[in-house]
């Protein structure tokens, strides 16, 4: 299983927020690319970044600014996502030097946008799948979806995408741990790759993902906290 820890940059800085909520925000660093050098070096191959004032249609200069330096700090496999809107910005992302780009609203606001992004950057293309209230959640996790998950997983499942961030919007930033039932559920649902997404608060919560047969987690708070050692838990559970 993947261990990946996360940065998510809001004006250039790495937060967490309170179950997506801007207004309950937390700044932990004013360099990010600091936090990623030491995610790498404590065995992190994979990195995931989330532009936030993307994702909330600000401007998001700071962040790119960031991701740049980022690049040049970790070695580390970089999956990016948050208002990857377009298939020219999702190039742009790439050619910058992160590795993968997420998409997920995008495939109710422009379906045909969606499939050049899928099909022109095949092998480069992960799908998020925010979930709260029984919907698939979009736009920075503002707005519903008409798709609950699993009619969500079933409509993209003709596409080339390998694999699917999801992430539990009621528990994401709260520390609460995870729904290991959820996730094994969901990988049983699904021929796509599930990383799992919101809650973990511990080593505990990271051995009952490993046993779900889910393909990653994704942690950030709880690394930020340090009520989580990314270092033992790769050591552990990962198969970076």
């Amino acid at each position: 299983m993947l261990i990946i820890p996360a940065i998510d940059l809001r004006k250039g800085n790495a937060v967490r927020l309170f179950r997506g909520r801007p207004e309950e925000e937390k700044v932990y660093f004013d360099d990010p690319a600091a936090v990623a050098g030491s995610f790498a070096r404590q065995g992190a191959k994979r990195i995931h970044i989330v532009n936030l004032d993307g994702a909330f249609g600000e401007d998001d200069s700071l962040n790119r600014a960031a991701i740049r330096r980022i690049r040049k700090a970790a070695d580390s496999v970089l999956e990016l996502g948050g208002g990857i809107k377009t298939f020219a910005r999702a190039s742009k992302y790439l050619s910058a030097g992160v590795d993968r780009v997420i998409i997920g609203s995008l495939y109710f606001d422009n379906i045909q946008e969606f499939g050049q992004i899928v099909s022109q950057l095949s092998g480069k293309v992960m799908l998020s799948a925010d979930v709260g209230e029984g919907r698939v959640r979009i736009h920075g996790w503002k707005d519903s979806s008409p798709l609950t998950l699993k009619d969500f997983l079933r409509a993209v499942s003709t596409r080339n995408i390998k694999e699917v961030v999801v992430t539990q919007i009621e528990r994401d930033g709260t520390l609460e741990g995870i729904n290991a039932d959820f996730y094994s559920q969901l990988s049983a649902m699904t021929d796509m790759d599930i990383i799992a997404s919101g809650g973990v608060s511990c080593m505990e919560d990271i051995e009952a993902l490993s046993k779900t047969g889910v393909a990653g987690v994704i942690t950030g708070k709880a690394i930020y906290e340090n009520k989580l050692d990314l270092q033992e838990a790769i050591k552990k559970y990962g198969s970076n």
